[in-house]
């Protein structure tokens, strides 16, 4: 049964993608091959105490993947899929957009770089929009949650990062979305 505990702060308690419209956080360099559609971040929230980084806050820590997802792309489109029930899903369309293929079937995407970031705050987080501010490589980025579901956004809006006691600050992006 220990061991059991033990293991568990090794493992994500959650799991998120970014939206398809939503910049890269800025410790991400996309590759000059690739274009933003052909990859995805995937991050996951690791709860107190965190091992990966070190964090004693009391908040825990993240990490950030960046994944290539080409070869499940086959003319298909990132989006974000809106189930009946209103939980909104990472995944892939068609031109059409129908054909949906989930974020749980693409399998081993080939990973480009990884971001171990530390928890700094979080707002709201029995609530949607939830915030959560990291901090990797010393750059702060505010992680929004806009819906219940896997997807997540970069926030760059100088409104939430003053209430959040941020620095406004202008990322070379200047098609980034909130």
């Amino acid at each position: 049964m220990i061991v059991l505990l033990c293991g568990c702060r090794f493992f994500p308690e959650s799991q998120f993608e970014l939206a398809p419209d939503s910049r890269l956080p800025k410790w991400f360099t996309l590759p000059t091959n690739l274009s933003r559609e052909d990859v995805t971040v995937q991050m996951s929230y690791y709860i107190e105490p965190c091992k990966i980084t070190g964090n004693k806050s009391g908040l825990g820590c993240a990490t950030f993947e960046l994944l290539d997802i080409r070869k499940y792309m086959h003319g298909k489109k990132q989006a974000v899929i809106a189930q009946p029930d209103g939980i909104r899903y990472f995944g892939l369309l068609d031109a059409q957009g129908q054909n949906p293929t989930m974020i749980w079937d693409i399998v081993w995407p080939r990973k480009l770089a990884a971001v171990n970031a530390d928890i700094r705050d979080q707002v709201n987080v029995q609530s949607n929009p939830s915030y959560v501010v990291v901090e990797a490589d010393g750059n702060i980025e505010v992680i929004e949650h806009k819906d219940p579901g896997d997807v997540f956004y970069v926030n760059d809006d100088p409104s939430i990062r003053l209430k959040l006691g941020l620095a406004v600050n202008q990322h070379p992006d200047s098609t980034s979305h909130h």
